[in-house]
């Protein structure tokens, strides 16, 4: 059970890498400039694209910002790190009635 649970985010995480690199592929950037504006090394970003590692929850917010796109354009692929997953419902659900955002009293 372990074993296909492995892989299965194993399988996740390089198709995150895949969309990763398509999406800033588009936007015309080098792993290189990725990274700095993530503030990475480009190694980072391709271990990203390969599948070997996975970014941390406010890296794939950054991720996100500087490719343009919106968390939704990875939420088919995003259950694959827990950390990831509570920052993408945080980011996808609207504030509850008891939530105040920054400068509201």
């Amino acid at each position: 059970m372990a074993n296909r649970k492995q892989q299965r985010r194993q399988m996740l995480r390089k198709a995150l890498g895949r969309r990763i690199q398509l999406f800033r592929q588009v936007r015309g950037i080098t792993q290189g400039h990725l990274g700095l504006e993530v503030g990475v090394s480009q190694g980072q970003v391709s271990k990203w694209e390969m599948g070997d590692k996975e970014p941390t929850y406010l890296e794939m917010l950054d991720v996100v910002r500087v490719l343009q796109r919106q968390m939704d354009d990875f939420s088919d692929l995003l259950g694959s790190t827990p950390q990831i997953e509570v920052v993408h419902r945080h980011y996808s659900e609207p504030p509850s009635m008891g939530e105040h955002t920054q400068g509201q009293a």
